[in-house]
């Protein structure tokens, strides 16, 4: 049964995916544990191997049963307590840098992922804003070829009225031309008369 993405990681589910990757020889990190939970957030993901890196340490202590005289015996004890405690800090900074460089990289993992879901989603905006202004530009292209068209239209319209009341201004003028000359001659025949 697969887990929901939105189940919260237990360390049991760490631990196991841990185990398993150390004994292939392959070094747990959290985004590897992260990949193969398939959820959970890289914070929690780091303090849970912190967890198990503690306790894997832990059981991997050296288990020291000498038989030696008392005195050497506790000279020796003190000193692989001292030996001990030695490796044990140097482990103990080791595994507290790792764990603080693990978390800065766990923190800027999921500032990225924020980053990367936000520009995701302005991409997704910005495409279909730019389908809203390609199909108003498309639109107004049609338009504009739809007013030209109309305009044309109203050119030829107006030059054929034109030309119209050009021929008959020519009419009108012959038809005066030929009154006035019609006139003339009937005041040429009053006057005889």
């Amino acid at each position: 049964m697969t887990k929901s993405k939105s189940a919260p990681v237990k360390q049991y589910e760490v631990d196991a995916i841990a185990n398993e990757m150390d004994a292939a020889g392959q070094e747990p990190t959290t985004l590897s544990v992260r990949a193969k939970l398939g959820r959970g957030s890289n914070t929690t993901i780091n303090k849970c191997l912190a967890t198990w890196r503690a306790q894997k340490a832990k059981e991997s202590e050296p288990q020291v049963s000498l038989v030696l005289p008392s005195l050497i015996a506790k000279s020796v004890s003190a000193y692989m307590d001292d030996e001990i405690n030695k490796v044990k800090r140097h482990r103990d900074e080791t595994v507290a840098k790792a764990e603080a460089a693990s978390e800065r990289l766990a923190a800027r993992s999921d500032e990225l992922e924020a980053q990367v879901a936000a520009l995701t989603e302005e991409a997704v905006r910005l495409r279909q804003e730019n389908a809203e202004v390609t199909g108003r530009w498309q639109q107004l292209r049609e338009e504009i070829a739809a007013e030209r068209g109309r305009v044309a239209e109203q050119i030829k319209a107006a030059d054929f009225r034109a030309n119209e009341a050009e021929r008959m201004v020519a009419t009108l003028n012959a038809k005066l031309a030929a009154t006035q000359e019609r006139l003339e001659e009937l005041r040429a025949a009053g006057k005889k008369a």
